[in-house]
Parts: C-alpha cells; structure tokens; sequence
C-alpha cells in the first residue's frame, strides 16, 4: 500500500504541478489541486502542493514524495 502512495505522488510531483494541474486517481486515492511555486532564486529547494483523499475503507500514510525534474 506504501508503495502505490508512493508511486502516486512522485507521479503527481512529476507530472500535476502545472499550471492546468488535472485531477488523478489511483485505486482508492485521489490527488486533487496540484500546484507549486516558482523556487526563490538562491534556493536549494521548493514546494509543492496536492490534497489527497482516500476512499478506500483502510488507512493509508504518505511517507515521501520526490521528483527529479526540478
């Protein structure tokens, strides 16, 4: 279960952070509102934003989420 969450953000960090950013569902989780903001010059790193909402009937964690297009 960890690891479809897993594969699911990154595939959100990866792909839904842009400016037209689409709804995603992947078994019983849906991302939803993907953005992110511009990185400020001098910074080593950014952010990103997603709402995640599990319709399953068990629990789930998102433990990590990365992208190497940055």
């Amino acid at each position: 279960m960890f690891k479809r969450t897993f594969l699911l953000a990154a595939l959100c960090c990866g792909l839904g952070l842009s400016a037209h950013a689409q709804d995603a569902m992947l078994g019983p989780i849906m991302l939803s509102g993907a953005w992110a903001r511009p990185t400020v010059p001098g910074q080593p790193a950014g952010g990103g934003f997603v709402t995640l909402m599990n319709h399953g009937k068990s629990a789930d964690r998102l433990l990590s989420a990365s992208t190497p297009v940055a």
